[in-house]
């Protein structure tokens, strides 16, 4: 019950966003645009992996990692609206460490659910090194996604030579704090389950 109403309130907060997005005159219509995808993109990624799993492996994923996600996507839109990226040199940083944060917790908690229900046998250390290397894999193609736009649309997201390290760079920190969350959960956890735990 609570998993499908805090993802309807979720999704509705998106979608006002999104209406926001599509309609306010706060940047050019190709960066506009390109948010918007990314708003839509990421809840669409979250609705149909939640569809897959549960008919395919009957595990879900926590409505906490949809939330995770969609502060990702405001704080970005945010820092758009109000022209945060050019006022404040730190907001970029923070998004990209919540956004590597968000990818990276998706992929773990799904992970570890299929883990769980018996369909992934692997080790604690592989389950730490697909989630974080995958979402760094997507981390990396978001940035690749930026330089299409600003080649193709004018877009203007990549700033200058160092901007694309920079990000992934966050982005992989983001990750490193989503893996040592987990591996102190896991470490406390343990004990207490024992082979219920992946070692």
């Amino acid at each position: 019950m609570i998993q499908r109403l805090a993802t309807i309130v979720i999704v509705i907060a998106q979608l006002i966003l999104l209406a926001y997005e599509l309609v306010a005159h706060y940047d050019t219509t190709g960066r506009q645009v390109a948010l918007a995808i990314t708003n839509v993109a990421s809840v669409t990624l979250y609705l149909l992996s939640q569809r897959f799993l549960r008919r395919r492996y009957g595990v879900s994923i926590h409505w906490i990692t949809l939330l995770i996600i969609a502060v990702s996507v405001w704080l970005d839109a945010i820092g758009n609206f109000q022209h945060f990226y050019a006022r404040y040199w730190w907001w970029d940083r923070l998004t990209h460490i919540i956004g590597g944060l968000a990818v990276t917790v998706g992929l773990y908690v799904v992970s570890v659910a299929l883990w769980q229900a018996g369909r992934l046998r692997v080790s604690w250390r592989v389950l730490n090194l697909y989630a974080f290397s995958v979402a760094q894999v997507l981390g990396a193609l978001y940035e690749v996604s930026e330089w299409i736009g600003d080649d193709l649309f004018s877009t203007a997201r990549v700033q200058g030579p160092f901007d694309a390290p920079r990000d992934l760079f966050f982005n992989m920190l983001g990750g490193v704090i989503v893996v040592l969350i987990g591996t102190w959960w896991h470490g406390r956890h343990r004990a207490v389950h024992g082979n219920r735990q992946p070692g």
